[in-house]
């Protein structure tokens, strides 16, 4: 179960019931800011923020803050920031257009 509009996302998560992010703030070519809204085990803001740093080159910073207690910090930190460095690594292998 998925469904999404231009600033939400909501899907289903197995036994967790309805997650739900949205796009909380935007400047383009600058910056996105996303948080979950309910449905999942912790409580998170994301942020893509894009520098400029020549007229051919831009620097890129992923920020994740996550609430989560120890438990799940333990069980999912190392996956959450592979997550990242895979995500960064996506990124900056798109082509630029």
């Amino acid at each position: 179960e998925f469904e999404s509009d231009r600033d939400t996302c909501r899907f289903k998560v197995t036994g967790m019931g309805l997650a739900k992010i949205r796009i909380v703030d935007r400047e383009p070519f600058k910056t996105v800011k996303v948080k979950s809204e309910g449905g999942l085990p912790m409580g998170f803001t994301f942020w893509i923020q894009l520098m400029p740093v020549s007229a051919f080159q831009t620097k890129m910073r992923l920020t994740l803050h996550a609430e989560m207690n120890m438990m799940i910090k333990m069980m999912v930190g190392d996956k959450l920031e592979e997550g990242l460095n895979h995500l960064a690594q996506t990124l900056a292998a798109l082509p630029y257009k």
